[in-house]
């Protein structure tokens, strides 16, 4: 079990109030926060392998203890159930579930998974699975049973409601591209149209009444977010730039997100993590790292990020930084240049 350390606050905004915790050094990928901001979980590449993280209230503890590869972890909002999926061998894929320290195996593939989404209840798994021509068709795991959730290949991106009862996925095939939902009733239906390969990132609001994804319309990046029972939709960020790996508090109002910026001379690449909320617009990080993949709490006010490799971290970081009350009442915060 490994204690958390502070992050360099230079690296934020300087108005921004709270604590900013270093939880990873090193190669962090597929990072997850809990919905109430307590916890989180991450696939890193250790002198074994590929392990699973969890962070929680402080303290870091690593769930998987073998050279097999462990990859695309998710977790409960209450972060004490965790779901990823284990590559025995290039034949023999696993889907495991662990709850409070007990794994189980709850689902096998002889075909290459690729993704792993948890319910926020905890209570239903879904994961994509496939190859070649039928590259990623989804499957959904509740109470011990299976089924199929899509029955085309290109099902990828897949978001969960609470309960499970909703499943949103994008559909990366020529002619037939978008979001779709499975309903409660098990009703498939297109949400949105788009080209191939432009969707990135779905997130979906516990209600399954709000889903958010980045859409590309040939010059500009941007992320839409659409009332699914009314099929309204608004554009979220700022014209002119690249928005995209969009997260959203549990009420829909507060949206982290990353956006690129304008290139400077010292820096080929300008990223960087933003808060947008009732009357402000945050930029969260600062510098000349790169900061990417926010996650953010039900409550809108804890976010989780990756930093990638830069002098001061070689192999990357992956941050956590729990905003106070003065931040989150938006007084005191700062807006980003031009926003």
């Amino acid at each position: 079990m490994n204690v958390t350390r502070p992050g360099d606050r230079t690296l934020l905004d300087p108005h921004l109030h709270g604590r900013f915790t270093l939880l990873s050094e090193g190669r962090s990928l597929c990072h997850r926060i809990s919905g109430d901001g307590r916890a989180a979980v991450w696939s890193e590449q250790t002198y074994r392998g590929w392990e699973i993280m969890l962070y929680h209230d402080g303290e870091v503890t690593q769930l998987t203890h073998d050279d097999r590869f462990d990859w695309s972890p998710d977790i409960s909002a209450d972060g004490h159930t965790v779901s990823w999926y284990r590559e025995v061998d290039d034949k023999h894929y696993e889907i495991v579930r662990w709850h409070d320290g007990k794994s189980d195996v709850i689902a096998s593939s002889e075909l290459p998974v690729a993704e792993v989404r948890l319910s926020r209840d905890g209570e239903t798994v879904v994961y994509g699975d496939g190859r070649g021509t039928n590259y990623n068709q989804l499957h959904c795991w509740h109470e011990g049973r299976l089924s199929a959730v899509s029955e085309r290949p290109g099902a990828v991106d897949a978001e969960l409601s609470a309960d499970g009862s909703r499943i949103f996925w994008s559909q990366y095939q020529p002619g037939s591209s978008g979001i779709f939902m499975r309903d409660e009733n098990g009703r498939v239906k297109q949400l949105a149209v788009d080209e191939p390969h432009h969707e990135r990132r779905i997130e979906v609001d516990p209600t399954g009444s709000k889903v958010m994804w980045s859409h590309f319309d040939g010059s500009e990046r941007d992320l839409q977010l659409m009332d699914v029972d009314s099929g309204n939709s608004r554009t979220v960020g700022k014209a002119g730039v690249h928005e995209f790996w969009g997260s959203m508090s549990a009420d829909g109002k507060t949206v982290a997100y990353a956006r690129y910026g304008p290139a400077r001379r010292d820096q080929d690449l300008d990223l960087h993590v933003f808060l947008e909320g009732p009357g402000r617009s945050i930029q969260v990080t600062r510098g000349k790292a790169v900061h990417t993949a926010p996650e953010l709490s039900d409550g809108g006010d804890v976010l989780l990020w990756r930093a990638l490799p830069d002098a001061q971290h070689p192999a990357g970081a992956l941050y956590r930084l729990e905003l106070d009350s003065t931040t989150e009442s938006g007084q005191t915060a700062g807006r980003p240049p031009g926003g």
